[in-house]
């Protein structure tokens, strides 16, 4: 029988199991060793199962984890928001999907991240756009506390962040020196369709 722990317990090797993980994870998934993550979160190998069903839970799990570390980096800028809500949203997901892309060609890690995002055989993913699901209805929220009189389509913008990745996953046919403004002009121009004013709505 697993070692029963207390809610706070859980709480903190839950936490240690995924830091543990990040680490591990630059040097891609197939580094992730069950033994080490739980020898450095202070468990037995077999406490591991009592957090994770297998190691493919655990990554998935991970890569939300990382995920929503970003998510709240861009909560933080909401007021930035205010003067240019379209540029806004489009400079994050260009940024944000930019970043990810140079480093998915450095790093294992973010290769993986970058696979996971895209991989339509992985149901799993839309985990990811759920979360990003929640930081868009936050952020139109706070649009709406600051009596700001914009509406924004989640499902379109979500939809356009799909799309900007489907767009990176075969960036090697578009000439280097055209790819940055072809992506940012297609950013853009797709978030003015889904971030307008209310009065344009009606």
């Amino acid at each position: 029988m697993g070692k029963a722990y207390t809610e706070k317990e859980r709480e903190k090797i839950h936490t240690q199991l995924l830091e543990a993980g990040l680490e591990l994870f630059h040097e891609g998934v197939r580094k992730i060793s069950i033994r080490e993550l739980a020898k450095r979160a202070g468990i037995a190998q077999g406490g591991f199962y009592t957090f994770f069903s297998d190691k493919d839970d655990f990554v998935m799990e991970l890569i939300c984890y990382r995920n929503k570390q970003k998510m709240k980096l861009i909560e933080k800028q909401f007021d930035l928001s205010l003067e240019n809500p379209v540029f806004f949203v489009s400079e994050a997901i260009f940024r944000t999907s930019w970043d990810l892309k140079q480093k998915a060609e450095k790093s294992q890690m973010y290769a993986d991240i970058f696979r996971f995002c895209i991989d339509k055989e992985l149901p799993e993913r839309e985990k990811l756009y759920a979360q990003v699901n929640t930081v868009l209805q936050h952020l139109s929220d706070y649009w709406e506390k600051h009596d700001l009189p914009i509406t924004l389509d989640i499902k379109g913008i979500i939809n356009v962040i799909k799309g900007t990745l489907i767009l990176y996953s075969n960036l090697d046919l578009i000439d280097e020196q055209y790819a940055q403004v072809l992506l940012k002009t297609f950013i853009s121009e797709n978030c003015k369709r889904y971030i307008r004013k209310i009065d344009e709505v009606r």
